[in-house]
């Protein structure tokens, strides 16, 4: 789930990080305003039953954006849940986004 949500974010320019752009494209939940924008029901995904929340216990999916020089931007997506055993798994991955690419 993290990794297809930066392969998506990939696909963007940098200027589409924003709140209302993301949530049209259905990358993060409706009504999120500010960043860590939240994707753990993402309603395109809710409705495939394959949201974060849907698919993993206790499932918190969230994507942040810092600034790098030259207009890139390093997008990180974390997804933190509770496994089988009832131990707390977070993952966590990141890519860059713009000139640096």
């Amino acid at each position: 789930m993290v990794m297809r949500l930066l392969e998506h974010m990939q696909m963007l320019s940098v200027d589409n990080f924003e709140g209302p752009t993301l949530e049209a494209l259905n990358l993060i939940d409706d009504g999120d305003g500010e960043p860590p924008y939240s994707f753990t029901h993402i309603p395109l995904d809710e409705a495939s039953r394959y949201s974060p929340a849907q698919v993993l216990r206790n499932a918190k999916g969230l994507v942040d954006f810092d600034v790098l020089a030259d207009g890139s931007v390093m997008v990180t997506a974390s997804l933190s849940y509770t496994s089988a055993s009832g131990k707390e798994q977070t993952i966590q991955s990141g890519t860059v986004v713009g000139a640096f690419r």
